[in-house]
């Protein structure tokens, strides 16, 4: 999952821009009081809501620098006004869903950000043309299973991510090997499970993994896995 949000950074980035200067607003004298008097329990993006639910109760030099920060936040994202006035309701991954629905009533300025946004992702991961190709509507777990099943079909610089995320895994988790060799169709609770039955069979740096998880240590054995996702494809 950690490669998925890595991959999708880009995206939250650019619509993290609709709600600018939260912590500005936070830390700064007109509002401070009015966040600490309406809002104080709330964090991140929902602090800004809370703030918007009691904008008639706020004094007038904090509405002010909302106005001021909401202004700002429409003239450096080319598609803030079209996420207000489209999916200002959605939240996170339903909001890009939602705008693109929306994708033919898109100012062009907007369509142009959203399809740079959609280049950025197909650069940073070469993956990204093929999970869009074969595994669009796959989540989760079930991508990476996806894409494992297109396997023979991927483009050799996705293969070689592929590779190289399984390397990774394979260094950072002494059971990856051995979850590979001996419980690789195993699910959840289920490969921990088929692990126990194979104890005898594991390496030694994994019998070790396992016991340290056994004695109620935090790392066990899906402790930096194999199965670091590629990340979802833009459209």
């Amino acid at each position: 999952m950690k490669s998925t949000k890595r991959c999708l950074s880009a995206f939250a980035l650019a619509l993290a821009l609709i709600m600018p200067g939260i912590r500005a607003i936070a830390q700064e004298s007109p509002c401070k009081a009015d966040m600490e008097k309406f809002c104080k329990d709330a964090k991140g993006k929902d602090r800004m809501d809370c703030m918007k639910t009691h904008q008639a109760d706020l004094s007038d030099a904090c509405k002010a620098k909302m106005a001021e920060h909401k202004g700002k936040g429409m003239e450096n994202n080319p598609c803030a006004a079209d996420m207000e006035k489209f999916c200002k309701d959605a939240k996170g991954k339903d909001r890009m869903d939602c705008m693109k629905t929306h994708q033919a009533d898109l100012s062009e300025a907007c369509k142009t950000k959203m399809a740079s946004w959609k280049s950025k992702g197909m650069e940073n991961n070469p993956c990204a043309a093929d999970m869009e190709k074969f595994c669009k509507d796959a989540k989760g777990k079930d991508r990476m299973d996806c894409m494992k099943t297109h396997q023979a079909d991927l483009s050799e610089a996705c293969k070689a991510k592929m590779d190289s995320w399984k390397s990774k895994g394979m260094e950072n988790n002494p059971c990856a090997a051995d979850m590979e060799k001996f419980c690789k169709d195993a699910k959840g609770k289920d490969r921990m499970d088929c692990m126990k039955t194979h104890e005898a069979d594991l390496s030694d740096a994994c019998k070790a993994k396992m016991a340290e998880r056994k004695s109620g240590k935090k790392d066990h054995p899906h402790h930096g896995g194999t199965h670091t996702e590629p990340a979802a494809a833009t459209k």
